[in-house]
C-alpha cells in the first residue's frame, strides 16, 4: 500500500491510494479477503477492528494510517464530522461490499469504474 503513495497530495487523493489499492489488492487475494471476513466477524476479530480504530494514527512503520487522514480530514474540514467508527463504516464497508460482488461475478470493476467508485465514497464523506 506504501508503493506510489501521494506523500504531500490531498486528503481525497490519499484516500483514494488506499481505497483503489486494498481492492485490487483484494481482487489479486480472494482467499486472504474471505479470510478477512472471517476473522474481523469473530470475537478475536471485534476486539482487533476496535484497537485498530482507536489506535494511533500511524502504524507500526510510521505511515499515515486512514484514520490519520480521517481526523485531518475533520479538522481541516474537508471531511464530514462524524464519528470515526461511521467514517471508516463509510469507507471500508463499500470496499468489502465492492469486492465480494466483484469476486462473485456481480459485476466487473475495471480502472475506470474503480475510480468512479473511489469518487462516489468521497462524496459520500467529504464536507
Amino acid at each position: 500500500m506504501q508503493q506510489d503513495y501521494p506523500v504531500g497530495q490531498s486528503i481525497r487523493r490519499r484516500l483514494d491510494h488506499y481505497y483503489i489499492g486494498l481492492i485490487r489488492f483484494f481482487f489479486s487475494h480472494p482467499v486472504e479477503f474471505k479470510f478477512l471476513g472471517q476473522f474481523y466477524d469473530s470475537p478475536y476479530g471485534v476486539e482487533k477492528r476496535r484497537d485498530k480504530i482507536f489506535a494511533e494514527s500511524t502504524n507500526e512503520c510510521g505511515n499515515e494510517t486512514i484514520k490519520c487522514l480521517f481526523v485531518q480530514g475533520v479538522t481541516d474540514g474537508v471531511i464530514k464530522d462524524l464519528p470515526i467508527v461511521i467514517l471508516f463504516s463509510l469507507f471500508i464497508g463499500s470496499i468489502i461490499a465492492l469486492t465480494r460482488d466483484h469476486i462473485l461475478g456481480f459485476i466487473e470493476l475495471d480502472d475506470r469504474l474503480l475510480q468512479r467508485t473511489a469518487d462516489a465514497c468521497w462524496d459520500a464523506i467529504k464536507r
